[in-house]
């Protein structure tokens, strides 16, 4: 039986949570010191569920929260970091990818959420520069020493394809 359906409800939210709960008195959350003691969980009903092969992975969101109140360009970090896997991938078709500084500000404003992390800012990538780029490259339209890039105009992303010139 999951241990979610058995106790109703969610699992440890977080081990900092936890903590304060169980080492901070009577009023603390019993259930740890329990499956940590006798390597089983009782509830209310006297159902048992075994815990001594069990593996307990407890996490943590106390540097959440320093995240968030970090000052600095950590947008940019991020933003920087992200960009470079394009370039990557790019790089393999030997294109080169330039991003202006509006254009990193355009995509960070519609995608850097701190609270969640580089996940949405990676989505907002992926589809707004990311699978532009690749139909550019599946139709020609930047091609083999191309360069790309990638401005805002009138609050929209653009993305320029500079080809050289063939040799005659």
């Amino acid at each position: 039986m999951p241990f979610r359906s058995f106790f109703g409800g969610d699992p440890f939210r977080g081990f900092e949570e936890l903590t304060g709960r169980v080492f901070g008195g009577m009023e603390g959350w019993p259930g740890l010191l329990q499956m940590l003691d006798d390597g089983r969980l009782t509830d209310g009903q006297g159902r048992t569920v075994d815990f001594t092969n069990t593996i307990v992975i407890m996490t943590s969101n106390i540097g959440a929260q320093i995240i968030l109140e970090a000052t600095g360009d950590v947008e940019e970090q991020l933003m920087d970091l992200l960009l470079e896997r394009t370039r990557q991938r790019l790089r393999g078709q030997d294109v080169t990818l330039e991003v202006t500084d509006a254009a990193m500000d355009w995509l960070a404003g519609r995608g850097y959420q701190p609270e969640f992390g580089a996940r949405p800012l990676r989505r907002t990538l992926q589809r707004e520069l990311d699978n532009r780029l690749a139909t550019m490259l599946l139709t020609g339209e930047v091609g083999e020493h191309g360069k790309v890039t990638v401005d805002v105009a009138d609050d929209q992303l653009r993305l320029h394809a500079h080809n050289p010139e063939p040799a005659t």
